[in-house]
């Protein structure tokens, strides 16, 4: 059987094609052409880096059902999809997440959202169809097509996959209609797009990154943490990034404490395996002006290179592993 794979770093889906033009501009520069029959995919493997038992951001360019996912990234793998600007949490400085039931048949991932995936098991590692070696998760089969014809075809029950959609974004509500906000994906890597600025004289000032990159202020993930990006970004394929426009993200003076994430509501608990389950995470590491012990003791001005223990960091409780 055919292994279909899509790749974190391409930055364009029409590998998959079935058009002989692609067919001979792509083997011209190593690319997988053609990869399957488009009514007949067969198995399908992403190759894409995870972090162990973290949260990382999620986004596939086809339905996924509760089993597949289990299947790639282990029995106990956690879901969340993204929910709103504090519905869940009731206040308008968190980002709300809720988890996804995973033991059912049903498609639990679509195209139209944006997800954290908490991964148990490693990645398979094997040659890939370029004769590569590479760490893949097995999404098992799936069965797709590439082709728009096949879209008016009652006989055709698959899910088609349009290769000129690289990205998307879910619009999300918000607690009182005071936020608002969206969750960005991308299927591929963001394309290298790039312009300048120019002052009133026409001289070029800096280059300048398009919105095909998440845009400075954006909160995106990295090592199972949530960061907010301090310049224009690049992201890879199969990942996402939220933006907030509220004006309590974009004040100074409010801003110190960032934003937060809850998870089904619960931003942290009393005991440590509900802090560590629905953990506060940082995503402003940089605006940090006091560490405090939980006796209130200050014990520096940075959450580098803290021993392991519990802190208060910016009025809230900080996990430090």
């Amino acid at each position: 059987m055919t292994t279909v794979f899509f790749y974190e770093d391409e930055e364009d889906l029409n590998y998959l094609s079935q058009d002989p033009t692609y067919r001979q501009r792509f083997l011209a520069n190593e690319y997988v052409p053609a990869q399957w029959d488009h009514r007949y995919s067969g198995a399908a493997s992403l190759q894409r880096k995870f972090t162990k038992d973290e949260w990382n951001t999620f986004s596939f360019p086809l339905p996924l059902t509760g089993e597949q996912v289990r299947h790639a990234f282990g029995d106990n793998c956690e879901l969340l999809r993204l929910n709103s600007i504090g519905n869940l949490s009731n206040n308008d400085c968190i980002i709300d997440f809720e988890t996804v039931n995973l033991l059912t048949l049903n498609n639990v991932v679509t195209s139209e959202y944006l997800y954290m995936l908490k991964p148990t098991i490693t990645p398979a590692i094997g040659e890939n169809p370029r004769g590569q070696m590479a760490i893949y998760y097995d999404l098992g089969k799936m069965f797709f097509s590439t082709n728009q014809n096949d879209a008016n075809d009652p006989d055709y029950e698959y899910p088609i996959m349009d290769l000129s959609v690289w990205k998307g974004h879910q619009n999300v509500g918000s607690f009182q209609d005071k936020n608002d906000g969206c969750g960005y994906f991308t299927f591929i890597q963001t394309p290298n797009f790039e312009a300048f600025r120019v002052d009133k004289d026409g001289n070029q000032l800096v280059n300048a990154t398009e919105d095909s990159y998440a845009p400075k202020g954006s909160y995106a993930m990295s090592g199972g943490k949530m960061y907010e990006l301090s310049r224009d970004t690049r992201i890879k394929g199969f990942r996402g990034w939220i933006t907030l426009t509220h004006s309590i993200f974009k004040n100074a003076a409010s801003s110190a404490a960032g934003a937060s994430i809850a998870i089904d509501g619960i931003i942290d608990g009393d005991a440590t395996s509900a802090i560590d389950r629905h953990a506060v995470i940082p995503v402003n590491p940089n605006t940090v002006t006091a560490v405090y012990d939980l006796s209130g003791r200050k014990v520096g001005t940075s959450v580098e290179c803290l021993p392991k223990g519990m802190y208060i960091v910016n009025g809230k409780k900080l996990l430090v592993k």
